[in-house]
C-alpha cells in the first residue's frame, strides 16, 4: 500500500492492468479507467487483505455465504490455484465495541478450506459466539485448510445454554482437519457448560490435523467435556513443538489434561506443559 508513479504510452483510451510483486507474490489490479495521453491521473492501490475489525467481520460473512457488500477478492488472491487470505494489521475488536463474532467457516455448508496468513499479527478483544455446531475464530477447517501466524489475545468464548456446539470448541478453531502453524492464544477465557471437546487452541483435532509451533498461556479454560490446554480431543493428529503454560483448567470430565484432554492414534512430539 502506498504511492506509485508510472508513465502511460502516448495513446488515447489506454486501459491498464497493474501487477505488483512483493517478495515472491504477484497480484494484479485491472484499472478500468480510459486513460488519455497528456493527463495526470492518481489512484489508490490497496493490497487485498484484512486491515481492521470491520474487515474481519465482513470476511467471516463472505466465507460463510452471508449477505455482505464485500467480495472474497477484497481479502485475498489466488496463487498457483491456492486461495490465500491475509491479515494485514493487528486488530482490536474493542475499537468497534467488541461485537459478538461468528466463526469463519460453517461446519455443514461452508467450512474453511483455503490458506489464512496472519503475518504474525494479533487479534484482541474477540468475543466468539457458537455457530453451526462449532465455536472458535474458525469453525471447521478442512484437510486443505491452513491457518498460520495468527495470535489471539484477551479473547473469550462464553456460553451457558445449549447452542448446538457438539462439534468442538477452541479459541482458534472448533474442529480442525487441516494445519495450524506458528499460532498462539494468550490471556483468554473459555467457559462452556456443554460436553463438547474444548481446548485452548483447538477443540477437536481429527484425521491428519497438524498443530505445529503453537502455544496457549495465561488462559482460563472450563468445560464439561474433553478438556485440554492445547486441544480437547485429538484423533489421528500430529502435535509438534507446542506448549501449554500458566493456564487454569477446570473440568468435570474424566478426560482432561494440562496439554490434551484425550488423544488416540496420534503423534505428540517435543511438547510440554508448565505450571498448570
Amino acid at each position: 500500500e502506498g504511492s506509485y508513479a508510472f508513465i502511460i504510452p502516448p495513446k488515447d483510451n489506454c486501459t491498464l492492468t497493474l501487477h505488483l510483486t512483493i517478495g515472491e507474490e504477484t497480484t494484479s489490479h485491472p484499472i478500468t479507467h480510459s486513460f488519455k495521453s497528456g493527463y495526470k491521473y492518481e489512484c489508490n492501490v490497496k493490497e487485498p487483505g484484512i486491515y481492521n475489525a470491520e474487515d474481519l467481520i465482513e470476511f467471516s460473512k463472505v466465507i460463510n455465504g452471508e449477505s455482505s457488500k464485500r467480495k472474497w477478492s477484497d481479502f485475498g488472491y489466488i496463487n498457483d490455484k491456492d486461495t490465500i487470505y491475509r491479515l494485514m494489521n493487528d486488530i482490536d475488536m474493542n475499537d468497534i465495541g467488541c461485537p459478538s463474532f461468528i466463526p469463519i467457516g460453517n461446519y455443514y455448508k461452508r467450512p474453511f478450506s483455503a490458506i489464512f496468513e496472519g503475518n504474525n499479527h494479533t487479534i484482541s478483544g474477540l468475543n466468539i459466539i457458537p455457530s453451526d455446531g462449532t465455536l472458535g475464530l474458525f469453525g471447521r477447517i478442512t484437510p486443505t485448510g491452513i491457518v498460520k501466524e495468527v495470535h489471539l489475545y484477551n479473547c473469550s468464548t462464553l456460553t451457558t445454554n445449549n447452542d448446538e456446539i457438539g462439534k468442538g470448541i477452541g479459541l482458534l478453531a472448533g474442529l480442525c482437519y487441516g494445519t495450524i502453524l506458528n499460532s498462539s492464544t494468550t490471556k483468554r477465557k473459555i467457559s462452556i457448560t456443554e460436553t463438547s471437546p474444548t481446548g485452548g487452541l483447538i477443540g477437536d483435532a481429527r484425521s491428519g490435523c497438524k498443530i505445529i509451533n503453537c502455544y496457549v498461556k495465561e488462559s482460563n479454560i472450563s468445560s464439561q467435556g474433553y478438556t485440554g490446554g492445547i486441544a480437547g480431543s485429538v484423533n489421528n493428529g500430529n502435535i509438534i513443538n507446542c506448549f501449554s503454560s500458566l493456564n487454569t483448567i477446570t473440568c468435570t470430565s474424566a478426560k482432561c489434561g494440562g496439554f490434551i484432554g484425550y488423544a488416540t492414534q496420534s503423534n505428540i512430539i517435543n511438547c510440554y506443559k508448565y505450571n498448570i
